[in-house]
């Protein structure tokens, strides 16, 4: 990723060194082979040894030597600019003087009428999005950086939608999706944090790949943690009278129903108690707020149970779902899914989070939990949905795991 700092490109290799040798001793205890696992002397000098080449190569090699040499023939790109306010401005600008890797601003597009046909800091405006497919092809385009400001979700949405049809890579650069660099490490150019939007490309095993580590996933789960899931059983059973796990309707992949497996937290009540919560969901929804102060989640505190307390806290009760992985009904990661009437309230651009499977946990989970508002949640998914890989997969279910053990952010 060429708008990375050398620090972060370190950090980076460093993190997938570690993964990499997690994913060494998983193999190794699941099939009983060492894989050369038997001395711990060889995995510290080789991962010493492993950082130092590495990071020589990519960062002495590549990155001053070939980019300085060979970067502008090399990775030429021609970049588009969506917004021709302050950000916009100062992204030509550092385009123009402090790039290395031959990018290529071909120049602004912007709705507001006024500034079409002028030049901004050396770049003229183009059109507006009417115009946006003739301006793409004309200047053959490779990548648009939207950093548009004073917007709404919807429209940025849409916006990402027009922009991904004409097969361009799509970076955002706006305080709608500040919370992405507020909670991940992402790259940054010119002080300003850009999201990637793009979908990866996927080969055709991918899912398939995704799915059969789903399976295995749960089913090693479910054997592992077969003690714990009969402890909190007995417990909630004990807690207060109603079922052991309790199964609701819950939205899916593309908006289609399922049964939804977890444990019980909560005391029965009667119907009219539960409108009332539909009511206060609802309202979050729409307007992003509880009426609790500083809360980010509609919860009746009084319903909880002693046990049920603890077991949201540590998410224990959500382990009933790796029997919805089983069936396919969800993933291991992916964004979570929600109940019908919640579904109905959405708005159309919230329901892109619902193009994958839902999830046991996600990003918004490992990086927040109750501490992250409602779109703001929904942006993690969207950012999970875009940047889909094995690796982010991996990373999400080991953080995780200290997630649960400590209770971040679980109410």
């Amino acid at each position: 990723n060429f708008f990375l700092v050398t620090s972060l490109h370190l950090t980076y290799l460093i993190k997938s060194l570690v993964f990499t040798w997690i994913g060494f001793i998983l193999i190794a205890f699941i099939f009983q082979q060492s894989i050369l696992l038997d001395s711990r002397l060889f995995i510290l000098y080789g991962s010493i040894a492993s950082v130092f080449y590495l990071g020589f190569i990519k960062i002495i090699i590549i990155e001053r030597i070939l980019f300085k040499n060979f970067g502008s023939q090399l990775l030429k790109s021609k970049i588009l600019i969506y917004g021709a306010g302050k950000n916009g401005r100062i992204l030509a600008t550092k385009f123009s003087f402090e790039n290395p890797y031959g990018i290529e601003v071909v120049g602004f597009v912007d709705d507001n009428k006024e500034l079409h046909g002028k030049s901004i800091n050396g770049y003229k405006v183009l059109g507006d999005i009417n115009k946006l497919g003739t301006i793409i092809i004309n200047n053959k385009v490779d990548e648009i950086v939207l950093a548009i400001e004073n917007t709404d979700y919807d429209t940025l949405i849409q916006l990402i939608e027009i922009c991904k049809s004409y097969e361009v890579n799509v970076k955002i650069a706006s305080n709608l999706f500040e919370v992405i660099p507020q909670k991940m490490v992402i790259e940054k150019f010119a002080g300003i944090a850009l999201v990637n939007v793009s979908p990866q490309i996927k080969s055709k095993y991918f899912f398939l790949v995704k799915r059969l580590i789903d399976i295995v996933g749960a089913l090693v789960g479910i054997i592992l943690l077969s003690p714990i899931l009969l402890i909190v059983s007995i417990l909630v059973k004990l807690s207060s009278p109603g079922p052991i796990i309790i199964s609701q309707n819950r939205i899916g992949k593309n908006g289609t129903p399922f049964k939804f497996y977890k444990f019980r937290s909560m005391k029965v009540v009667p119907p009219e108690v539960e409108e009332k919560r539909k009511k206060e969901m609802v309202e979050f929804i729409k307007t992003n707020k509880t009426n609790s102060k500083g809360d980010t989640k509609v919860i009746d505190m009084n319903r909880l149970t002693k046990v049920g307390k603890f077991i949201r806290k540590t998410s224990i009760d959500e382990l009933p779902q790796l029997i919805n992985v089983i069936k396919g009904d969800m993933s291991l990661v992916g964004p979570r899914p929600c109940l019908p009437y919640e579904y109905e309230n959405l708005e159309d651009w919230q329901k892109k989070r619902f193009d994958v499977l839902p999830g046991c946990t996600g990003v918004w989970q490992v990086m927040g939990r109750s501490n992250v508002n409602y779109k703001e949640s929904v942006i993690m998914d969207l950012y999970y949905i875009n940047n889909i890989t094995p690796w982010l997969d991996l990373q999400l279910i080991i953080k995780t795991i200290p997630v649960m053990i400590f209770g971040r952010g679980g109410k």
